[in-house]
């Protein structure tokens, strides 16, 4: 019941574990299959061989149960088979324990210690009836419903939300990324239907859908010191607090020295007495990922059908829609947060005087530990960075660049979107030897951001009539396409069956999995918005292209499987690099080694996010030992 044909990810291996030691680590009875594995991977981020954090001590335990409810050949009245399945997976990272500095960043230390295993990872019960509804299949409980033939890039394939706070962008195969959901699905095979063969209609239902960003960890900064344009670091934009600030390892905003890592962009515009205009104002922007709360009984459900079938030649086709809130979400600034609506709004200056008030008398209180900021201007920081509390506050007044911060918080909102489309497959036998892959799919609505009110080119224009409407939020319609090709063949160097191993294997007659696509999204509006990366200098695009490669396969008696993926980002000229190598030890053990590199520049603000990773390459050893 799910994707017919596997193929390679770019961005992460398509197999699963090494064919010979997956079918030896699996007991097998005529009603059950039963695996269990213990597995550690060490991670590591890097820049530079000066620069490399060990950033992940993840261990894991995993059970994969499959038992049969029915005896072989042997079904009971309207059902012909049932199976239930479980898959556990617990996972404990101690990076969180022994490296104490991640203790002050103020997160639930236990949210990214223990990720998994209050609950089995998937559970459900797959079901085939017979009698008068054969032909009918179900599938009930937590499950990953996975639909599109485009890999990696999540145009139909927008069911499961990703599990980003636990790998980043790369770092698992694709399919651990994903986080099972509740949901109901049914199969029904209708058979040839006119000049369709083999025709199905699939339907799922999800009462708990979440967006892509449910589990997303996003940085929060500011700066209010002097130290903050210290010439002799060259970090103009240095964010800082009074307080310990420790990245979390796998938040998506970076925070850096660059205007494209900075979240205070926004400036009051040219005062005067500043030495360095357009202001002695900044708004730390700080985003709240909580998910919103159902508008209705129904609010975080979703659903989606499709048709299946083949038709003219053997072209494999469906055709699908969804209907669920979006993925990605657009960012809300409640412009009365910190500024008055009735006093201006033809740009003028119009603060909040209640809020100016209550900065300007904790200014006034003292500095009781001797860190240069007011004990009352403290406690408004904490409010702003743990409480998400739109307020005002003075900086250093020795700092004439920053003497006045507003604190803005921010809300992700996710509209509901129609999902409408379709993909295709061809194996092209009789000429290239190929399989062609085609997807292409429109979302109706998804939520961009409007150019915000004191920042970038709107420095010193303060919120306006449309400001206060909207609250920034824009939406766009979205077309997505893709064009891929998957090809199998040897290198067949001759003098390779010579060669010591691996090289007779990689080079002699065992085939590559050779695989490539062209991915494109198209965004009907695009002029006056900024990207959902929320930075006034991130500009759109309506066309926005990429290119993959990969080539992976088995090798050495299908022991190693080499992945090497090449993604490049066109408008953004971003280079990505992912190379990695799996080797099954005999019957119980596997060693990965791999290493992605994203090798464009932290100020090409990508519409994939790279950008945040360009300083933090990713490599990872991981090691499992098959228990059965």
């Amino acid at each position: 019941m799910g994707r017919r044909a596997a193929r390679a990810f770019w961005i992460g291996p398509l197999l699963v574990v090494g064919v010979a030691a997956s079918a030896a680590a699996t007991m097998r009875t005529d009603r059950l299959e039963f695996q269990a594995r213990l597995a550690v991977q060490n991670t590591f981020h890097h820049d530079s061989i000066q620069s490399i954090d060990w950033v992940q001590e993840r261990n894991e335990l995993r059970f994969d149960l499959k038992y049969s409810l029915l005896a072989p050949g042997e079904p009971i009245t309207g059902i012909d088979r049932a199976v239930f399945n479980i898959l556990y997976r617990g996972r404990y990272d101690s990076i969180f324990d022994i490296r104490t500095h991640y203790r002050k960043r103020g997160y639930r230390r236990d949210d990214f210690r223990f990720p998994e295993g209050e609950l089995p990872r998937e559970m459900f019960l797959d079901v085939e009836f017979g009698g008068f509804a054969r032909g009918l299949g179900m599938r009930l409980g937590r499950q990953q419903v996975v639909w599109g033939e485009a890999d990696v890039f999540r145009s139909l394939d927008q069911v499961n939300p990703l599990r980003l706070d636990q790998n980043g962008l790369l770092g698992d195969d694709f399919a651990d990324y994903r986080e099972p959901l509740w949901i109901a699905k049914f199969l029904y095979d209708i058979g040839d239907l006119g000049p369709i063969g083999g025709a199905g209609v699939e339907f799922f239902y999800s009462p708990n859908g979440r967006p892509a960003t449910d589990r997303i960890i996003v940085g929060e900064a500011f700066r209010i010191t002097l130290a903050d344009n210290n010439p002799l670091t060259g970090w103009r934009r240095r964010n800082r607090t009074p307080f310990d600030q420790v990245r979390h390892p796998w938040e998506v905003q970076r925070i850096g020295p660059g205007p494209t890592e900075a979240q205070d962009f926004a400036d009051q515009g040219s005062v005067p007495g500043c030495a360095d205009p357009p202001g002695c104002a900044d708004f730390a922007y700080l985003a709240s990922t909580t998910y919103p709360s159902a508008d209705f009984a129904w609010g975080n459900s979703m659903a989606g059908i499709r048709l299946l079938g083949s038709t003219f030649g053997g072209i494999q086709f469906s055709l699908n829609y969804l209907f669920k809130r979006t993925e990605l979400p657009g960012t809300s600034l409640v412009g009365t947060d910190l500024f008055d609506p009735m006093v201006a709004q033809d740009g003028s200056p119009n603060p909040r005087l209640d809020k100016v008030g209550a900065a300007l008398v904790a200014a006034a209180t003292p500095d009781t530990n001797g860190n240069g900021i007011p004990e009352g201007t403290e406690d408004l920081i904490r409010r702003c960075v743990w409480g998400h509390e739109p307020v005002y506050f003075v900086g250093s007044m020795h700092d004439t660049e920053n003497m006045l911060t507003g604190c803005q918080t921010t809300a992700f909102w996710y509209p509901w979107t129609h999902i409408i489309g379709a993909t295709g497959t061809y194996n092209d036998d009789a000429y290239t030897g190929m399989v062609f892959r085609v997807e292409e799919s429109l979302s109706t609505k998804e939520p961009r951001n409007g150019v915000p009110p004191l920042a970038g080119p709107r420095a010193g224009d303060y919120p306006r009539t449309r400001d206060f409407a909207t609250n920034g939020m824009r939406q766009t319609s979205v077309w997505r396409s893709m064009v891929g090709f998957d090809y199998l063949r040897a290198l067949g160097l001759t003098a390779a069956r010579k060669w010591p191993q691996p090289f007779r294997s990689l080079f002699g007659g065992d085939q590559w999995l050779l695989s490539g696509q062209f991915f494109d999204e198209y965004y009907a509006h695009a002029d006056g918005q900024i990207g959902l990366l929320d930075s006034v200098t991130d500009r759109m695009h309506n066309f926005n292209p990429i290119f993959t490669m990969v080539a992976t396969g088995f090798f050495v008696n299908q022991r190693l499987r080499p992945l090497f993926a090449f993604g490049y980002d066109v408008n953004d000229a971003f280079p990505t690099l992912w190379m990695q190598a799996e080797y099954n030890i005999g019957a119980r053990w596997a060693v990965r080694l791999g290493d992605v590199l994203y090798m464009g520049s932290k100020m090409s603000e990508a519409f994939l996010y790279l950008n945040k990773y360009a300083d933090r390459d990713t490599l990872f050893l991981r090691l499992t030992y098959f228990l059965i």
